[in-house]
């Protein structure tokens, strides 16, 4: 047993899930799915294994024996652990051709009068999907701050003869600004797990995430700039 172990888990283990806290010390590997049925028992899951079956989707953490052997203990006598082969949706890291399975827990017991999760999903079965406002608010925050800012910045110019450098800081702040809102809603979107599996909600936190990038390194270059300006000038 000694070594690294990889765990597929797809209840309260799950980050966000009620027991998250007991994976402490192992390393996320990414989101992933195997074939299964889940059912709810009370407050966690059940999962049988069935290659006929739809998918359950869960995440991949690698770790040491001490946790193992501790979560071997946690799941008790009700589970047994058992070898399964994962299907990675979002990995921080590809399967190697040595080591594609990980370890996972399945029911031991019956299944019949339990209430079956369709989805697969437990943490969306406590927590169902959310409508996309943050979302909204972000990609509406990350147009409207600058083409905003630049708006305003041209009334000031006309009528106030606002300074070159005070309108090029200003607009350098509207995009410091959008990108801290931008950043927000990215991080409440996926707290409120706004439609996780749309494809469009995905491609629009993607463009999220490259203007946050984007406006922080503007900012961040101009900055700089300005620093380098004043020591060498």
């Amino acid at each position: 047993m000694k070594g690294r172990h990889r765990v597929f888990v797809y209840g309260t283990l799950r980050p966000g899930g009620s027991n998250h806290h007991r994976m402490a010390g192992a390393t996320w590997l990414g989101e992933a799915r195997v074939r299964g049925r889940l059912y709810a028992l009370t407050w966690y899951p059940a999962l049988k294994l069935d290659e006929g079956a739809d998918w359950v989707v869960g995440d991949v953490f690698e770790m040491e024996d001490d946790i193992l052997i501790g979560l071997d203990a946690f799941e008790g006598d009700e589970y047994e652990r058992v070898r399964v082969e994962p299907e990675m949706i979002d990995a921080r890291m590809e399967w190697d051709d040595s080591h594609s399975w990980a370890w996972v827990w399945q029911w031991r017991g019956s299944v019949e009068g339990l209430q079956p999760i369709p989805t697969g999903d437990w943490l969306g079965y406590l927590q169902p999907p959310g409508k996309p406002w943050w979302t909204t608010l972000g990609c509406l925050g990350l147009l409207a701050f600058p083409i905003g800012g630049a708006m305003l910045l041209g009334f000031l110019n006309r009528w106030f003869a606002v300074s070159e450098t005070v309108s090029e800081w200003s607009m350098v702040a509207f995009l410091i600004g959008a990108g801290a809102l931008g950043l927000f809603s990215l991080t409440m979107s996926h707290r409120a797990r706004e439609s996780p599996n749309s494809r469009l909600i995905s491609v629009l936190h993607g463009l999220m995430s490259v203007g946050v990038a984007g406006y922080f390194l503007i900012g961040v270059f101009s900055i700089l700039g300005a620093v380098l300006s004043l020591l060498f000038d």
